[in-house]
């Protein structure tokens, strides 16, 4: 079944890279939405479109050398590694 919603997902980022990874995320189009929390600290939200979070896993992977992508969760004013 898939979902009707988007999954959201938080991440923490270089903040110099931020640019980069959603300049990289929008060449795949309707994959997801990046949305910048934190820019100090680099915390950043993906809405991935239901179906994709596979995709959007092997992209981060894929970049991950030169973009240093990290999950976390965000729970109200603190982030928290995964």
């Amino acid at each position: 079944m898939i979902a009707l919603e988007c999954t959201i997902k938080h991440y923490l980022v270089r903040p110099r890279d931020i640019y980069l990874l959603r300049f990289i995320l929008e060449g795949y189009d309707g994959l997801a939405v990046v949305t910048t929390l934190n820019r100090e600290s680099g915390i950043v939200q993906i809405s991935i479109a239901p179906g994709c979070e596979d995709e959007l896993e092997q992209i981060l992977t894929a970049e991950n050398s030169g973009l240093d992508v990290k999950p976390v969760n965000v729970r109200r004013a603190s982030v928290h590694p995964v």
